[in-house]
């Protein structure tokens, strides 16, 4: 599971949002979520819609390494 879906996942747990809801507000059926979700190759195009379903901004930043 990529990180995006597990915090995506861990979001809904904790606000109670089921993701047939968030399905029936996207359009397409909860297996569809669930297959995006359970996937590696989630594309930015997804990620942003699943976001805004949940009424929620998607950031992406750049974090610099520790070095070691």
């Amino acid at each position: 599971m990529n990180k995006f879906s597990l915090l995506y996942k861990t979001y809904l747990y904790e606000k109670n949002i089921k993701q047939l809801d968030v399905a029936q507000k996207l359009g397409i059926t909860g297996a569809s979520i669930s297959k995006t979700l359970k996937g590696d190759n989630i594309t930015l195009d997804q990620m942003v819609k699943l976001a805004d379903a949940v009424d929620c901004d998607l950031e992406i930043k750049l974090v610099p390494r520790e070095k070691s």
